[in-house]
């Protein structure tokens, strides 16, 4: 693998105010950035592309990469600049110059996987990381690195319980995260959630979820979720049932409170228990 010193040497790296490289020599590490880009990560991106074709790409900050074996650089942090000036250039608003090249200011990263994995959380920190993308660093950072909650939050620079949470949410089946990242539940609902029905947190959040419905919401809150699902609802009114009027239907589901009492003045459900 060729150093940085050594690429200056073949030509590789021109320096001038700042070390620069052919935009065409900086690659994408495959699977190193999270996946789970939103629309709103998409109009982000617009933006940038927007502020590089009106102010060129020197006006952006250096980009931090790495040698790579094959020739050229890796990206470390700059995936979002990387892809909207491949575009700028593809569309004619970034000429190349008399030699042909396209060139970048860079700076060297230097330091372990580890670190560069920690960069990639903290250089996110002024554009807020989604959920199941912190969730899935933090993943990698446990599972692949032996790393604490208080190991990486230290080095995401964020606080343990954010770390302890994405751990958590990571760790969640597939339907739970879909649900996160459709924004259907929030980050701490879903965790909450997790935490206590463990596998069957999925059809947890879905009883919650035809709960907010028959409220005319659509999202799932802490609120639908403690005994406010269908699924309470004719637990509570059987409940009530059998209880011989020592229970109220309202306790164990609150917020169906008046479907309650208008099914018990239609007598589906008698104030004595009984049902009519």
């Amino acid at each position: 693998m060729k150093s940085f010193k050594q690429m200056r040497i073949d030509g590789e790296l021109v320096r001038a105010d700042a070390e620069k490289i052919d935009y065409f020599s900086i690659f994408p590490e495959p699977g190193f950035n999270p996946a789970g880009r939103t629309e709103e990560e998409d109009e982000d991106d617009e933006e940038l592309y927007q502020f590089i074709v009106k102010n060129g790409v020197l006006a952006l900050p250096q980009w931090e990469v790495r040698p790579r074996a094959e020739g050229g650089v890796w990206i470390v942090d700059c995936h979002r600049r990387h892809k909207q000036t491949g575009r700028a250039i593809r569309e004619g608003h970034f000429p190349p110059d008399k030699e042909g090249r396209y060139l970048i200011p860079v700076k060297q990263f230097v330091g372990s996987d580890l670190e560069r994995l920690y960069r990639v959380g903290t250089s996110n920190k002024s554009k807020k990381m989604k959920p199941l993308q912190f969730a899935e660093l933090c993943r990698r950072a446990h599972h692949g690195f032996g790393q604490s909650a208080k190991q990486i939050a230290d080095g995401m620079q964020r606080p343990v319980s954010a770390v302890e949470a994405a751990l958590v949410l990571a760790g969640a089946n597939h339907d739970v995260q879909q649900m996160v990242q459709s924004g259907e539940v929030s980050k701490t609902t879903a965790v909450r959630v997790v935490k206590k029905e463990g596998e069957a947190a999925g059809q947890a959040l879905r009883d919650a979820q035809q709960a907010a419905r028959l409220q005319g919401k659509s999202k799932v809150t802490a609120k639908q979720v403690d005994g406010n699902t269908p699924a309470d609802l004719v637990r509570a009114i059987q409940k009530d049932m059998d209880s011989g009027g020592s229970f109220k239907a309202e306790e164990l589901a609150p917020k169906f409170a008046p479907l309650i009492q208008y099914l018990r003045g239609t007598a589906c459900i008698q104030a004595d228990g009984d049902a009519a």
